[in-house]
């Protein structure tokens, strides 16, 4: 295998918000058309027996814990050899009948909570931390050998004090009376003094800039807190108040697969903000007389794009104990979803490309695209048909990785572009591949043994009498 040296990845308060609503809806659930619980997949059932995974993965985290210390010291190298050599005989040996990475229930066992942690203590009060500045409320009950779910918090806007909500007002109006502080992690950076999260920002090199400054704000330390703590990458929620909902959709936009799904309790109209790429993520939105008629938008513009949409409305409540009891039941069950079959990407910055296993390698520049134009990639697969349809305006190439959940990788793969078929192609699963993609996310279930590259060839020039026909 080729050496791979990657790094580790690292408004208002509750009596504001009650004294500028006129009125209190009583909370109601619109209930959505997907189902939040599902029966297990079959396909992610491991088809090595129960001691054939753990002794893989036992080794697979010798190996993991190997590389990662290769990263920090180059003198650790023949240690990392000789345990990832261990890990490949083993799976070598597993393989000889029947390829263990075929099956994608083999790969979530053997790389199930493959990074180390640090055993670090956790108090159930809020902690401030540095490096970068945020607020923690962990669980009492932490423990590294498990995984604890996690909501990352954007606080409220506090118009009386022209500041951010502080950490400890925020959560005691909102996360205090829930009884999922319990077994989860309430992350809350520190957003930038004076921004506005909420403004839809310009397409030009400063507006791009300063979005990358509050999703680098906000993200590095959620970052942070997974690195310290086993967060489980399957139930990761995003919360956003009252001046930060707006920026909590876009940031959705931008990274549609980070999260198992988001709440947004004051959710604002950001314009022509594309929402393809939310497609079939639940969301709760929190409806009020300012914030119904864009919660009615959101759900029918979703609704309309995903036959499996999950979008739910709920009345606001000035009593904080009630209002999070319907947020914990919303969140009940709910996981982030891992392979789905459908993908829809419409990039909405330039820096931002990816969802899922799908991803835009070359593309129009967003500032680019006309008012009347959509810069878009619709991508499915078909595991029974061992096929790969995709659709895109302004797209000219892209890469899949690829699994045996979305494909049988045995057989050779059709891949339909743009309304044509291109002959088929077989895959060879690589180790490589799962190491490079699962290290880069530093998420032990993103994991894909095959990449792919796709030019999307320009659509063809219509004949000049073809176009004049159409004018008739």
């Amino acid at each position: 295998m080729d050496q791979i040296r990657s790094v580790h990845p690292s408004t208002s308060n509750a009596g504001v918000i009650m004294a500028r609503i006129a009125y209190i809806i009583p909370i109601v659930l619109v209930v959505a058309s997907g189902a939040a619980a599902q029966d297990p997949d079959p396909r992610l059932k491991p088809s090595l027996k129960p001691a054939e995974v753990k002794r893989l993965n036992t080794l697979a985290k010798k190996w993991i814990a190997a590389e990662l210390r290769w990263d920090e010291e180059p003198r650790h190298r023949k240690i990392r050899d000789r345990e990832r050599a261990k890990f490949m005989a083993e799976l070598e040996k597993k393989s000889r009948k029947t390829d263990a990475l075929a099956s994608v229930g083999n790969l979530l066992s053997m790389f199930d909570q493959v990074f180390p942690y640090k055993k670090n203590k956790t108090f159930g009060i809020i902690k401030e931390f540095k490096d970068p500045r945020h607020f923690l409320l962990g669980p009492k009950a932490y423990d590294s050998k498990k995984k604890f779910a996690s909501v990352l918090v954007l606080p409220s806007w506090n118009e009386k004090k022209s500041a951010w909500t502080t950490a400890k007002a925020h959560v005691d109006a909102t996360w205090k009376s829930s009884a999922l502080t319990k077994s989860t992690f309430v992350v809350l950076p520190e957003l930038r003094k004076g921004d506005d999260y909420n403004k839809v920002p310009e397409q030009t090199p400063k507006g791009h800039i300063d979005e990358k400054e509050r999703i680098r704000g906000v993200l590095g330390a959620f970052g942070a807190v997974q690195r310290s703590f086993r967060l489980d990458r399957q139930k990761m929620f995003i919360d956003c108040g009252d001046g930060t909902s707006g920026f909590g959709l876009r940031l959705l936009s931008y990274f549609p697969s980070r999260f198992a799904g988001a709440i947004l309790r004051a959710p604002t109209d950001q314009g022509k903000l594309a929402l393809d790429s939310l497609a079939g993520l639940p969301l709760l939105l929190i409806s009020t007389e300012n914030t119904k008629a864009t919660c009615n938008k959101i759900k029918s513009t979703l609704d309309a794009l995903h036959t499996e949409s999950q979008v739910s409305i709920v009345g606001y409540d000035a009593d904080p104990a009630k209002m999070a009891a319907a947020v914990d039941e919303w969140m009940k069950g709910k996981v982030k979803r891992l392979y789905p079959s459908k993908v829809l990407l419409s990039p909405t910055h330039d820096a931002f490309h990816k969802a899922y296993w799908v991803e835009i390698v070359a593309c129009e520049p967003i500032d680019s695209i006309g008012p009347k134009e959509k810069l878009f990639l619709n991508v499915s697969s078909d595991r029974e048909k061992n096929r790969v349809t995709i659709s895109s305006e302004g797209v000219s190439e892209i890469g899949l990785y690829l699994n045996d959940y979305l494909l049988d990788l045995d057989k050779e793969v059709t891949f339909v572009v743009n309304g044509k078929e291109i002959k088929g192609t077989k895959f060879q699963r690589s180790i490589r591949t799962i190491e490079r993609y699962m290290r880069r996310a530093y998420d032990p279930t993103a994991l894909y043994t095959a990449y792919h590259r796709i030019g999307i060839p320009k659509p063809e020039k219509k004949a000049e009498e073809d176009r004049k026909g159409e004018g008739k």
